[in-house]
């Protein structure tokens, strides 16, 4: 399935809330794929078969969002979250503050210290 919106979305989630909003919990917690369309204007959805006249039953295109049974598999958008953060190679988190420890402490702050060791 496709579903398709009249905007640019930054992440999946909306239409994660869209589906969980229309079509039930339940609903969403069996669909395990979704994956944005290159234009982030959409996304494909993998849904169990079992669905099928669920959603004929259940779904209503809005002037906004809507669902449908694709023919073809749009471009889809190279989005994963692990590559966010970091370097680019999936390691090291900043702190905020440009300082990627990796956890480990750099002697600055008393983390991972008992109040005896702090206070020395």
């Amino acid at each position: 399935y496709q579903m398709t919106n009249t905007f640019e979305v930054r992440s999946p989630y909306y239409f994660w809330n869209q589906l969980e909003n229309i079509l039930g919990a339940t609903f969403r917690a069996d669909v395990k794929f979704m994956k944005l369309t290159k234009d982030r204007m959409g996304c494909v959805i993998d849904v169990p078969s079992k669905y099928e006249e669920f959603i004929d039953d259940t779904w209503c295109d809005s002037n906004k969002v809507t669902l449908f049974k694709m023919t073809e598999l749009p471009e889809l958008e190279d989005y994963d979250p692990r590559r966010r953060f970091g370097n680019g190679n999936g390691h090291g988190h900043s702190n905020g503050y440009g300082n990627n420890n990796y956890g480990r402490s750099n002697g600055n702050n008393n983390y991972g210290k008992s109040k005896r060791e702090s206070s020395q």
